[in-house]
């Protein structure tokens, strides 16, 4: 009988192939006692992978069910309500706000979605989450990236039927179909389906095109819960305001409605309640349809009027200034470019008719040479409204006019109350904010010199935010905060009125400060581009990281771009090699 000995693997390939069962040294059938033991473990290493096939869907299965269930702190050492209501606080912790257009875009995960996760985790936490209707409340649809619309509808009639009664905020995007003046089949489904849920609308935001806005609101009755409704058409760009072709959005019983944003839609073609509105966002807008929304809206607290036009001619001007005594915020833009855009003219006339005795905030950007900041029609309104202004920011476009820093320190010297001020220059050659500035800034009342309050620059500044290119000497604005030591000549009953009134509350620091100066942001745009720029005084950079330490927040970055954020205090250390923890 040929025989070939049985050597290892690493020595001889036949060990890997061989079959103890063939053995035949004592003839056919009688193999020797080695392979039989062999044949044995072969038998046992067989039978336990077998078991472990099986045991391991199985322990799976445990996993899942058994001690999920045993094991998980939230179903088994809480009730079924506190757990719920756990769920509730995490789906709904954090809410896209109607009114800001940004926010859409600025949230990388929906999460709207996250009651589908909370239900796949196991049948506990599936049976609760179901059970939840509050869970079910908001609703995201996105027809633009669907792979299936027709699975996107089944799945909203499933979202909805679990949200119980309870009210519904709802957002839809429906991508423009360029063939077709009507939704398709499935968006048309969609769109009945929501209708039969219109009693329980609350909040509404349609990113839709607006010939779809018929299709949507045809045969609906009242909408007695609707509080915040946002239209956003996809076709912005193609809208005029007098386009007779424009589509109607027409919900004419809105009770309760209170925030309102409209993008590229005339308000003759809005047919919807207004009196209960507290806040609105509109762009573009007729001057004329500015006086029609505060006649119509008398409790409006918040408004903002962007890409503003001349008048469309559908409505009057009123004959006498209107008093509106509810307005606390209000933004002004007018339209870039000068094709329709409204004159400076007609916007001053527009503060000539209008009193806002509770105005607290006020926003005005300059898109073009012919838009400048009305200082002096400005500070008429406010002195004529006896307004305590505390909020105020100004932008200048690239192609916007900017005042000088003589008018903008004539302007701020009138609005004494002023907590914030925010301003932003984005073109190459604007400048405002100058060396004349900040000295007028670093000044404060002494009580030697008999100065008072009425005669402080920003005495109750809190917040200072500039954005654009460096037009003053870092030494100028170093000075607006007090010198390691120096004490403050300002007196309580000189800046806050009394001895009895409460001071507010500061970092316990050796560097006291002047005023309530609590925030100071820079952000600086390269004077020279390509070249970087740093803090080149060397006594001043370490002054500016004292106030850092006495808890004052104060940044300057280098961002001539929105995703640059070059530290420049940072960059300044490391150029004199100078560390912080030093100084």
């Amino acid at each position: 009988m040929d025989f070939q000995p049985n050597r290892c693997a690493a020595c001889w390939p036949f060990a890997e192939d061989f079959e103890p069962a063939k053995c035949a040294i004592y003839g056919p059938g009688n193999p020797c006692d080695i392979c039989l033991q062999i044949s044995e473990m072969d038998a046992q290493i067989a039978h336990a992978r077998a078991l472990l096939a099986d045991l391991g869907p199985k322990r799976q299965q445990l996993l899942k069910t058994k001690v999920n269930t045993l094991h998980d702190p939230v179903t088994r050492y809480l009730p079924v309500e506190v757990a719920s209501l756990i769920f509730i606080f995490y789906v709904h912790g954090t809410d896209i706000t109607q009114l800001d257009y940004n926010a859409r875009s600025s949230t990388e995960e929906d999460h709207h979605g996250i009651p589908l996760v909370l239900a796949a985790v196991c049948k506990a936490w599936r049976r609760i989450v179901f059970a939840t209707p509050r869970l079910w409340t908001s609703m995201n649809i996105d027809l633009s990236i669907a792979q299936d619309p027709a699975l996107q509808v089944e799945l909203a009639t499933q979202w909805l039927s679990r949200s119980g009664h309870i009210p519904l905020s709802i957002s839809i995007d429906v991508p423009l179909d360029e063939g077709s003046q009507q939704p398709n089949q499935h968006t048309g489904d969609l769109f009945e389906l929501l209708k039969t849920y219109a009693f329980r609308w609350q909040q509404l935001t349609l990113f839709i095109p607006s010939k779809f806005y018929h299709a949507f609101t045809d045969g609906l009755g009242g909408v007695p819960l609707l509080e915040s409704l946002s239209l956003i058409p996809t076709t912005y760009d193609m809208i005029e305001l007098d386009d007779p072709l424009a589509d109607e959005f027409a919900l004419t019983a809105t009770p309760c409605l209170k925030d309102l944003a409209v993008l590229y839609l005339g308000l003759n073609q809005l047919q919807i309640q207004m009196d209960a509105l507290t806040s609105i966002w509109y762009s573009p807008i007729g001057l004329d349809e500015i006086f029609e929304i505060l006649s119509h809206s008398t409790r409006l607290m918040e408004c903002k009027f962007t890409s503003i036009q001349r008048r469309t001619d559908f409505n009057p001007f009123p004959d006498v200034p209107i008093i509106y005594s509810s307005l606390r915020s209000l933004s002004i833009s007018p339209k870039e470019g000068n094709v329709d855009a409204a004159t400076s003219e007609e916007l001053e006339h527009i503060f000539d008719l209008l009193e806002l005795p509770s105005l607290q905030s006020f926003s005005h950007t300059s898109t073009s040479s012919d838009h400048p900041l009305a200082v002096r029609v400005l500070s008429s309104l406010f002195a004529r409204s006896h307004t305590l202004l505390k909020h105020l920011s100004i932008t200048v476009t690239v192609s916007g006019a900017a005042v000088s820093e003589h008018q903008i320190i004539w302007f701020l010297e009138k609005l004494p109350t002023l907590i914030t001020l925010s301003i932003s220059l984005l073109g190459k050659e604007q400048s405002m904010l100058t060396d004349i500035f900040f000295k007028r800034l670093a000044r404060v009342p002494s009580t030697e010199v008999d100065e008072t309050l009425p005669n402080t620059f920003l005495p109750h500044l809190e917040i200072l935010k500039f954005r654009g290119r460096r037009t003053f000497s870092w030494q100028s604005f170093a000075d607006i905060f007090p010198a390691p030591g120096q004490g403050s000549s300002i007196t309580q009953s000189a800046l806050f009125g009394s001895e009895s009134t409460p001071l507010p509350t500061f970092p316990a620091t050796r560097y006291p400060i002047r005023r309530p100066l609590q925030c100071c942001k820079l952000r600086l745009r390269r004077s020279i581009p390509g070249q970087l720029e740093y803090i080149g005084d060397k006594d001043v950079l370490i002054s500016l990281v004292g106030v850092q330490k006495t808890g004052v927040v104060l940044s300057i970055v280098e961002a001539n771009r929105e995703e640059d954020n070059r530290d420049m205090i940072e960059c300044s250390l490391d150029l004199f090699r100078l560390k912080r923890e030093n100084l």
